[in-house]
């Protein structure tokens, strides 16, 4: 993947009779419209497309407008972990949290998007939406890798429900899929999906199925920056 990206940037910097000059803001600025030019699928939020160089308010202003809320401590957890905190439906589903995390110098951009379900207590039910969105997916992008086991025989094997969900709690299994946004196989540059049933504890066990997305200027701003150091 990174070779591929490189790549474009060596394109893109011979192309250019100014080379020794380039701004690193320009040749961002070059490599999103790049990126861009490449994109045939997006990934969506509210009908949102979230394409290279989308600004960070820009994305907020029309999903309020769309119907997400603000979470009720929306500017405290921002001020705690840099990210937006929404509110609402997706894919059907109520009371969703959307996650939104800025990315750039000075975190104007979109960078990667979070998505967690209400929490479920049966792994039939949570099962369930993880192969629907997991088919929805799968139409409209190229699924790269999935796993989906538990480590245990006797758990495979079980109908029990809470014995699978103890499993997961335990780390004793897996069921995640990872898409390139494309229609065929790909560079994450174009955009990465991660679907996943996923445990967590607070004061109790809880299960959700989340969404991660790595927007194209996730990977743009981190290959950019990480060349600075060689």
């Amino acid at each position: 993947m990174k070779k591929i990206f490189i790549l474009f940037i060596f394109q893109l910097f011979f192309a250019s009779a100014n080379y020794a000059q380039t701004k690193e803001i320009d040749t961002i600025r070059l490599v999103q419209n790049y990126v861009y030019n490449q994109i045939k699928n997006s990934f969506t939020v509210k009908g949102i497309e979230l394409l290279p160089g989308l600004q960070i308010m820009d994305f907020l202003n029309i999903a309020l407008s769309k119907g997400l809320k603000k979470e009720e401590y929306y500017n405290l957890i921002y001020e705690q972990t840099g990210m937006y905190e929404l509110v609402g439906t997706f894919y059907g589903y109520d009371n969703c949290k959307i996650w939104v995390i800025p990315i750039g110098d000075n975190k104007q951009y979109l960078g990667s998007v979070g998505i967690s379900f209400p929490q479920m207590d049966s792994f039939d039910i949570l099962k369930s939406l993880y192969d629907n969105l997991k088919y929805s997916l799968s139409k409209k992008y190229y699924l790269y890798e999935s796993t989906e086991i538990f480590y245990d025989d006797y758990v495979n094997s079980s109908n029990s429900n809470q014995l699978k969900l103890s499993a997961l709690a335990d780390k004793n299994g897996k069921f995640e899929s990872r898409f390139y946004v494309s229609e065929k196989e790909g560079s994450a540059i174009l955009g990465d999906l991660t679907l996943c049933i996923r445990p967590y504890k607070t004061d109790q066990q809880y299960f959700e199925i989340s969404l991660l997305y790595h927007a194209p200027d996730y990977f743009i701003y981190k290959y950019i920056k990480s060349d600075d150091d060689l």
